[in-house]
């Protein structure tokens, strides 16, 4: 009796050695997360693991000539429709336990390909540690002094780009946009000595407002290893947002993090209209939040405006006003869970930190020509 068990657990284990695998494999990555402490983590993950993935995907899959996830998506659909299958047989043949393991392990895959791929960055420092950045406290006034100098030097952006106030012609959206954000990008990495290796791709997603119906622009998925911006989005927010969802590529988790990084890459370029793009993006961060804390420097700020960049920041919200939310609060409720159990306390209040980390960069030592380029004085 006890032989033919043996033989049967066996036969079990041989039919179902994949599955167990990924049990096993799972269980190593839930026993590294708890275990691993931010310093080893960005040496054995971030520094060397993750930089492997990264070139393997990106000189490969990267270089299709579409969005990787639309293959991804298909493969998910056989996979679920062969999961479906195989259970019905096993159903048929009265193997409960088959089934059942198989399922686990299916989703058991996902969890542990989703930190194994990407997620483990998770577990690094926060970039204003691993800049040493200076601890100080950002009040309203300051925020409002940031932005008052910053929209001037916007106004003679947007001047500088077009004298047409109406709305900036998307035909200065240059189709290099994509490389040479990469490459400002990469550049603004290497001088913080950070992880830049790949060619992290951001591909525009179809139908438009797939993703603004969920209220976001972009969104980086980790199995494919790609950004993916909304084809709908205004033009003239795809660079910052491709900055952003490019920032994740590169290892960076965190979205106001992300944000900062955008905003200084874009900044950081050598195309005016890139600039203007994460200029912009950054003083309309600032301008919402003093106009939810301080409401009269708020309102004071806005009328600074050119009206140029005013035509600019109303066609931004009327054209992403035609892609109402799906569910907004359940959108909200689900991603600020997930932040914050992937160790963001701020949640999907992250993404404001922008200004935090901005004032804090400003007062340290790094980049300092990018500094004196968007004060005009060499020192903070």
């Amino acid at each position: 009796m006890l032989c033919r068990l043996m033989v049967g657990i066996k036969k079990f284990a041989r039919e179902n050695i994949f599955h167990i695998l990924i049990l096993v494999f799972t269980g190593a990555v839930v026993l590294y997360q708890y275990k691993i402490e931010p310093l080893e983590n960005e040496r054995i993950y971030l520094r060397t693991i993750f930089p492997f993935f990264r070139e393997v995907y990106d000189y490969s899959f990267g270089k299709l000539p579409f969005a990787f996830v639309y293959l991804l998506f298909g493969i998910v659909l056989l996979w679920l429709a062969k999961g479906a299958f195989d259970i019905v047989k096993f159903v048929k043949q009265r193997k409960f336990v088959t089934p059942i393991l198989r399922f686990v392990s299916s989703v058991c895959w996902v969890y542990a390909s989703f930190y194994f791929l990407w997620g483990l960055n998770y577990k690094n420092r926060p970039l204003q540690y691993q800049l040493n950045l200076p601890n100080i406290t950002v009040d309203s006034t300051m925020v409002y002094e940031e932005a008052a100098h910053l929209i001037g030097v916007i106004n003679e952006m947007r001047d500088s780009l077009s004298s047409d106030t109406c709305y900036l012609d998307i035909t200065l959206y240059s189709p290099t946009t994509e490389d040479t954000i990469r490459q400002s990008l990469v550049s603004l990495l290497e001088s913080w000595y950070l992880p830049h290796e790949g060619r992290v791709r951001v591909r525009t997603l179809k139908p438009k407002g797939i993703l603004l119906r969920i209220s976001t622009a972009g969104v980086y998925i980790p199995y494919a290893m790609e950004g993916h911006i909304d084809a709908g989005l205004p033009k003239l927010q795809w660079p910052f947002v491709m900055a952003h969802e490019m920032s994740h590529g590169y290892g960076i988790t965190d979205e106001g993090e992300c944000n900062f990084v955008a905003t200084l890459a874009c900044a950081n370029s050598s195309d005016p209209y890139i600039q203007y793009s994460g200029l912009l993006a950054y003083w309309r961060y600032m301008a919402n939040s003093l106009i939810r804390v301080a409401p009269s420097l708020g309102m004071k700020l806005v009328k600074m405006r050119s009206p140029s960049v005013k035509n600019d920041s109303e066609s931004i919200i009327n054209l992403l006003n035609t892609y109402p939310d799906i569910m907004p609060k359940v959108r909200d409720k689900v991603y600020d869970t997930y932040l914050k159990s992937n160790g963001v306390a701020a949640g999907a209040e992250s993404y404001g930190t922008i200004i935090n980390l901005m004032q804090r960069w400003k007062a340290s030592s790094h980049n300092r020509p990018l500094f004196e380029k968007l004060y005009g004085v060499k020192e903070p």
